[in-house]
């Protein structure tokens, strides 16, 4: 009899589980996979909004950096009475800003041809275009006439000395708005205008971008996702100016002495868990640049 329930007890432990341990088992196991997934979809989101605020940050940085190193440059080696700046008041704003790259500029000369070969004669000198050939160079209409433009850009094809009167020459081969006058000014013109498009297209409307035209071309995507441009402007008083501040006053962009810059960016994808500004996570950066070279026109 004892070697019966030795045997029965034997079989009893070799059995396995029972269906109650075996649910308790299943329970245990499923609170434990919830607790890890519900976990992981956590850190998943935090690592995802991270990266998005991360990009939103870079953009931001990017457009910021560009819009300082332009604006510091404005209105170096230009001529008198050209704008070295112009600014509107819009929400988002837009900027145009100009210089002069390399100090290269001339003085157009009696007997300038707009037909043949098109030279433009000056007494001054003409070699440091000669780096610039085939480049796009800027023509300043000082005196226009009616129906002319202030200025405009032209392919420059060439340089040469003409012997017999001492006047040197740059070449064009394009029909020109205005024809050029004597007094008036060709010069290696760096302009880069920068606005915000919000609206050109379904891309551009869900991803607004900093577009940029540099010298009268096409324009072009420096920044993706940016959403206001804002620039304040200081004369010099206790209080920051507007454009309109400005020109109330009687005074004009060589007035400026600094320039404060506004960006801000937004997420690429909204964060459901972001209650305000559409979901989206913004970014703003601020500087503020001083125009050194627009002291000494």
């Amino acid at each position: 009899m004892r070697k019966k329930t030795k045997l029965l007890i034997k079989i009893r432990l070799l059995g396995g589980f029972t269906i109650v341990e075996l649910l308790v088992a299943a329970v245990l196991l499923s609170i434990i996979s919830l607790a890890a997934f519900q976990f992981y979809g956590r850190e998943h989101q935090v690592y995802s909004v991270q990266g998005e605020i991360s990009n939103a940050q870079q953009n931001a940085r990017i457009a910021l950096d560009e819009l300082t190193i332009n604006v510091m440059s404005a209105g170096a080696e230009l001529p008198a009475g050209f704008a070295p700046v112009i600014s509107h008041d819009t929400n988002p704003d837009t900027i145009v800003i100009r210089y002069n790259k390399d100090g290269c500029f001339i003085t157009v000369g009696e007997h300038t041809q707009i037909q043949q070969a098109r030279p433009i004669h000056t007494h001054d000198t003409v070699t440091c275009f000669d780096v610039n050939i085939g480049q796009q160079i800027y023509l300043v209409h000082n005196n226009p006439s009616p129906g002319e433009p202030s200025g405009e850009w032209f392919t420059l094809t060439g340089t040469s000395y003409n012997e017999g009167n001492g006047w040197q020459e740059i070449s064009h081969y394009e029909d020109l708005l205005g024809e050029p006058k004597p007094g008036d000014v060709v010069l290696i013109l760096e302009e880069a205008k920068y606005y915000i498009d919000s609206s050109s297209s379904d891309t551009a409307r869900a991803h607004p971008r900093l577009m940029k035209i540099r010298n009268g071309q096409a324009p072009q995507i420096y920044a993706e996702d940016i959403v206001d441009l804002q620039f304040v402007y200081i004369l010099g008083g206790a209080n920051p100016d507007t454009v309109a501040d400005i020109e109330a006053a009687g005074r004009n962009a060589r007035d400026i002495q600094n320039v404060q810059i506004l960006v801000q960016s937004r997420t690429q994808k909204r964060d459901p868990h972001w209650p305000t500004d559409g979901g989206y996570r913004l970014r703003t950066l601020n500087s503020e640049v001083h125009l050194r070279n627009l002291n000494l026109l």
